[in-house]
């Protein structure tokens, strides 16, 4: 299907409307959430991406009725875990990305709705070592991204038991330099940014 490449939400909505393509993708302008809300008439839609976004909780409701969508990416959102109980309906996600979100570790146990995820992008200074095992069960993850987090040596540990790990992303994290020569210990393949 014809990719949408106009800098625009309301052309990229009409060509999705009209079935010239499945996806959205806006990396200018920032969205908030009135604009959203007309989204949730695009059931075909499989991709959604919108990296200046001023989204509260209350868009996640309209998000989570794109039944069809497998890529979700969000940009400065201010999610947190009631916004990722209301995705739960995507389960046909494969990238998740939700940057600069306030998911807490006790919220991560919401990503079990999403059992075929392979990239998990998640922004959080509330997420740390404690919710890792809640990732750790997407087995089918091979990207990681816990930048701005709180995570350290003992998730590394975690998620090296991540059968299709390729790619971790711990920037601005309490991971060291030891934390992770013990990963590449146990997983010398998986390259880390950090």
């Amino acid at each position: 299907m014809k990719h949408a490449t106009i800098n625009s939400l309301a052309a990229q909505y009409d060509l999705v409307w009209a079935g010239k393509s499945d996806r959205i993708v806006l990396s200018q302008g920032l969205v908030t959430d009135p604009e959203v809300v007309p989204l949730a008439k695009l059931g075909k839609l499989r991709e959604l991406q919108l990296l200046q976004t001023r989204l509260s909780d209350s868009s996640a409701t309209v998000l989570g009725s794109l039944k069809n969508l497998e890529v979700l990416a969000l940009g400065q959102t201010s999610f947190g875990d009631a916004a990722l109980a209301a995705l739960k309906p995507l389960t046909k996600l494969v990238r998740l990305q939700l940057a600069s979100s306030q998911i807490t570790d006790a919220g991560l146990d919401h990503l079990a709705a999403f059992p075929q995820l392979e990239l998990l992008r998640l922004g959080s200074p509330q997420t740390s070592d404690a919710g890792v095992p809640a990732i750790c069960r997407l087995r089918h993850l091979r990207f990681v991204i816990l930048d701005d987090s709180r995570v350290g040596d003992p998730a590394l540990v975690q998620l090296a038991q991540l059968p299709e790990l390729e790619s971790l992303y711990v920037e601005r994290t309490q991971v060291t330099e030891a934390g992770i020569a013990r990963l590449h210990k146990t997983c010398p393949d998986v390259h880390v940014h950090w």
